[in-house]
Parts: C-alpha cells; sequence; structure tokens
C-alpha cells in the first residue's frame, strides 16, 4: 500500500514515504473496519493509506469523519 503512493484517504493530501515512521505525517495503514471491531488484518479491501495524525484522531471510529477546522462559521 506505501509503495502505491496513494494520498491520505482521511484528508487528501499527499504522504511522503521518506518520513521518519514517528513523524505526524508519515504513512500508516488504516483499517476500514477497525480490527477491535472485528475488522480483518489480512484482508486488502479492509485498508487504506493514511497519515499518522489523521489516523489516531479517527480511532477506532467506523465511517467518514468530518475534519475539523480552526474557526467556527
Amino acid at each position: 500500500m506505501k509503495a502505491l503512493g496513494h494520498p491520505c484517504w482521511r484528508c487528501g493530501h499527499n504522504i511522503d514515504p521518506t518520513l521518519d515512521p514517528r513523524h505526524p505525517l508519515s504513512f500508516t495503514l488504516d483499517h476500514v473496519i477497525p480490527l477491535s471491531r472485528g475488522g480483518s488484518l489480512l484482508d486488502p479491501a479492509n485498508a487504506r493509506s493514511m497519515h499518522r495524525r489523521c489516523n489516531s484522531a479517527k480511532g477506532n471510529r467506523v465511517g467518514p469523519q468530518p475534519l475539523k477546522t480552526s474557526r467556527s462559521w
């Protein structure tokens, strides 16, 4: 998945594959159905690319997550 160069599924920005794995914008593999909710670890259809911070913000929730903005309009 990382080698395919897909953008982050949540925010849509590119993911730099050269970043240290601990960097907030580094690549992580997100599970559409979280493992804690019965999702498959080995099913490619249950995987998508995400930034580390986007994946952390999503947590183990299922479904689309709105991005938080800095202002209330």
